[in-house]
Formats: C-alpha cells, structure tokens, sequence
C-alpha cells in the first residue's frame, strides 16, 4: 500500500475504525477532513484530486457555496420527513426528471442498491398482475455489479461478492454480455421449466444508448425467436424502472 503520509493523529484514528468497524470495504489509509471543489484535502495536510467523487454521488463537487447555503436554509426548516407526508421539493424535482428523461416517474431511493431492489419489485409485480403464468424468473448480465442488497447481489454476476451470501434470490439466469445465443438459451430454458421471465437488468456502460439498443433490441429479438410473443415491448407499463437521481444507473425491462 502506498504511504500516504498520515500524521500520528490520523494514525490513531484508523486503528481505531480498524477495531471497531465491520471491515465491509477495503479503504485507504488516510483520514479526510474537508473537500472544496474537485479537491479532497485530508487531516494530514494533503491534498487530493477527487475522482471517486464519493462514487458519483458529489456531482457538484465539495462545499460549493450556493450547495452549502441551500442545505443550510434546509437546515432550518426539516433535516428529515418521512417519505408519509408530502413537501415543496420531491415532486418538484421529480417533474423536471421526467421532463428531462421522458420517463413518467421516479422512484427516489438512498443509493443504487435500493433502485434495483425497488426495479426488481416492480418487474415481478407487473409479472403477477398482468400474466396468468409464473413469470418471475431475471436474466442479468455476468460480470456486472448491481450492489449489496439480498436482492441486487442476487443479480450481480460476480461470484466474489456473491458467494459468501448464497443462494441468493431464485430463478437468476447470468448471460455473457451482447451473447445473443446464452440470452435465447436462458429463457429457453426458463419457459421449459414453466418459469417465464419477468425482466432483465443490465447496468449503464459508456455508450449507453448505443449499447442499450444493441442489447435491449437483440434480447426482444431473442424472445420472439423462441416463440415468447405474449411479452410486451419493452418500455412497457413499467417501462425503464425507475432508478432515477439524475442519471440512469440500472435499467430494468419488464419484458
């Protein structure tokens, strides 16, 4: 590991997160204490280019001023509502989301895992209530990253974060990414066990649109070949399940 040259005080701080914090992440050893702008400066007195940006979270950079003076004069009013009452800015923020995406609504949600749990709801729901046969069966992609959520490792294709926490949800099918041939197999094989599939979920790459295009169209393609034409369009009723704060980060097709 590098020497970050971290100052006694901070020495003592990270055995002590080393005693008494669940080791769930790998970190670095360096304490941070402020960040302005792209810069994260830590306890030590160095400095930083910040290019985790807290992992996408940060996309206005640190303490911008009017960031700062806004979350103050929220301060003032209400730090937390529970999601039972209603206020000023939600549905503010979420009309302009949909003016933006074409979507027509959004689903707020603390972080990416608990946006796939909810995609993953809304897939089986629509399954359950639109179709008289078991649809419930996910295809997901292998090497892709969903989260750590029960559900979102489920549909993680990576045998090291999932593993230890098996079996993990049933009826996940793992498919090479753009193998159009796995993909028809997968639900081939789904539908021979009367085990329809109610969605697929694949995570946002560089590209986006041209690789969504590329998948998403040669997956209905797939679909139809294998004679599954009762499966509507995709963007559908549930359409590209909401995992929207900004920009897209899961995509959900409730096929």
């Amino acid at each position: 590991m590098v020497d970050l040259r971290q100052n006694a005080e901070a020495r003592s701080i990270l055995e002590r997160d080393g005693e008494y914090l669940l080791p769930v992440y790998a970190r670095y050893p360096v304490v941070m204490d402020r960040g302005e702008g792209v810069y994260l400066f830590d306890s030590s007195g160095n400095r930083y280019l910040d290019l985790m940006a807290g992992l996408g979270v940060n996309a206005l950079g640190h303490a911008h001023p009017r960031m700062v003076a806004a979350m103050a004069d929220q301060a003032t009013r209400i730090v937390h509502l529970s999601p039972q009452y209603a206020s000023r800015y939600p549905g503010e923020l979420g009309e302009r989301l949909c003016a933006m995406s074409g979507m027509k609504g959004v689903f707020y949600s603390t972080g990416g895992s608990e946006a796939v749990e909810g995609a993953l709801k809304l897939a089986r729901t629509h399954a359950r209530q639109n179709y008289r046969h078991p649809k419930h069966g996910i295809v997901a992609l292998k090497n892709s990253y969903h989260g750590r959520t029960y559900g979102s490792l489920s549909v993680t294709g990576q045998d090291k974060y999932r593993l230890d926490f098996g079996p993990g949800l049933p009826d996940v099918t793992f498919v090479e990414r753009e193998n159009f041939a796995q993909l028809r197999a997968a639900v081939s094989a789904h539908f021979r066990m009367g085990q329809q599939i109610a969605g697929l979920v694949v995570r946002q790459q560089a590209r986006w649109e041209q690789w969504q295009q590329r998948l998403i169209g040669g997956a209905v393609r797939c679909w139809h070949r294998v004679g599954h034409r009762r499966f509507p369009p995709c963007g559908s009723r549930i359409g590209r399940c909401w995992e929207r704060l900004g920009w897209l980060e899961a995509w959900l097709c409730a096929l």
